[in-house]
């Protein structure tokens, strides 16, 4: 015990500076102990050191081991792992980035038979229909109105910075404005009921310009020459009321869905139905109603019951 806490005394103060080299080795001793500390921790393989070396052989060989001891271990990484670490931290700090970018996103929906009016950051008033939505950027307003859209809503927009509406099938760019957005059935129809309104395709290689009481459809990148329409009737729907101008009866029955949240069924192959155009209106506000002023004006029958509403024609069956 006395011969292991000498070594250490020795050894401990060498190594700190507080006694020579030629003091360490003096003070070492014999032979014996140098190569007893060379051994100490280690395999006999791995430090053969016979007792009977010269001291300053001995202690050579010490000092070489004490240096090696305080080199720095290098772990080497294969290098398919190198790249997978590489790969996987790049992954993990786009996608950190991505978070962090659409954290501000606010994004607003509607479900069937329900709408919402959401007032923007800058004070214009979005009035969301059924199955609809639309997402801005809290972060980024300032510098770019932009409001994303699916479905359908009624912008009053107030004076200021450009204003961008931006759906699938195309964009809407205004100053001040009031106007009428409507993404369905692949296509885009923008209705304007006040100021100016710019509508263009995703590429911006077609556009139109409209003013109040006209009406533009987009579809496949091109928008078409705009169309008269009623200017008391543009964004009617806020209020309960469905008006339709030579309208696909389909479209029209879809929309019937959206507001009640009840299926309509109906042969999708009958001429009666799918070929037909609809010029009329409803109100939201009451079922039965709604399915007369649709399917009396078209000459067909209907039959209502707690979860449907099935709608026939002459050549149908009821």
């Amino acid at each position: 015990m006395y011969g292991e806490e000498h070594h250490i005394m020795w050894e401990r103060e060498w190594l700190e500076g507080k006694i020579s080299r030629e003091e360490a080795m003096e003070r070492a001793g014999e032979v014996e102990d140098i190569v007893a500390l060379l051994k100490s921790g280690e395999s006999a393989s791995e430090f053969d050191v016979k007792s009977y070396v010269p001291k300053a052989v001995a202690w050579e060989m010490l000092e070489e081991k004490i240096l090696a001891d305080k080199k720095p271990k290098v772990i080497t990484m294969p290098r398919r792992y190198w790249i997978t670490g590489v790969a996987a931290s790049f992954i993990l700090a786009i996608g950190a980035l991505f978070l962090l970018s659409q954290s501000d996103q606010m994004v607003i929906d509607t479900a069937t038979a329900e709408s919402n009016t959401i007032s923007l950051p800058n004070g214009s008033a979005v009035y969301l229909n059924a199955n609809s939505s639309i997402n801005y950027s809290e972060k980024t307003w300032e510098q770019e109105r932009l409001v994303e859209l699916e479905g359908e809503a009624f912008f009053e927009v107030t004076k200021g910075n450009r204003f961008v509406v931006s759906t699938a099938f195309g964009s809407v760019e205004v100053l001040g404005t009031s106007f009428n957005v409507r993404v369905r059935n692949q296509r885009l129809e923008v209705s304007c009921k006040t100021g100016k309104v710019r509508v263009a395709s995703p590429d911006n290689n077609s556009s139109q310009i409209i003013t109040p009481g006209l009406r533009v459809v987009a579809t496949a990148g091109v928008v078409y020459e705009p169309v008269k329409v009623d200017i008391g009737q543009v964004g009617n729907w806020r209020d309960g009321e469905y008006d339709f101008e030579s309208v696909l009866l389909t479209e029209v029955l879809e929309e019937f869905e959206r507001q009640f949240d009840i299926e309509l069924k109906y042969d999708k192959t009958d001429p009666e139905i799918k070929d037909r155009v609809y010029n009329g209106y409803f109100s939201n506000t009451n079922l039965n109603e709604a399915i007369q002023l649709i399917c009396n004006p078209m000459g067909l029958g209907y039959k209502i019951d707690d979860s449907a509403v099935t709608i026939y024609s002459k050549t149908g069956i009821q």
